[in-house]
């Protein structure tokens, strides 16, 4: 409803739609599971990816080729050796961190 100063009002009925918040992304599965220390392409497997996330390994940022909804490809960058967290962030902030991948 919008009121006029003058207190005239107009309602306009179903003129706006509330939609569900994207799920949250989640992590199933990485392949492989180890990369050595050089750069490495892995595949991501998790549900509720949306176009143009973004994925860290350890802090480090992955060049991301988005697949599906449910799949993605990131090229990992060099990093020192060890196990580290993968996180996935999609466009509207929401994300996922797989511990200790």
């Amino acid at each position: 409803m919008v009121t006029n100063p003058d207190s005239q009002t107009v309602t306009k009925t179903a003129a706006y739609t509330y939609v569900a918040p994207t799920p949250a992304p989640t992590v199933t599965a990485l392949s492989p599971s180890r990369f050595d220390r050089r750069r490495h392409r892995g595949d991501h497997h998790r549900t509720n990816f949306v176009s143009l996330p973004t994925v860290t390994f350890g802090g480090t940022a992955a060049t991301v080729v988005f697949g599906s909804a449910t799949s993605l490809t990131a090229t990992t960058a060099a990093h020192s050796a060890g196990v580290v967290d993968v996180v996935v962030t999609n466009p509207d902030s929401q994300t996922v961190t797989k511990t200790a991948a």
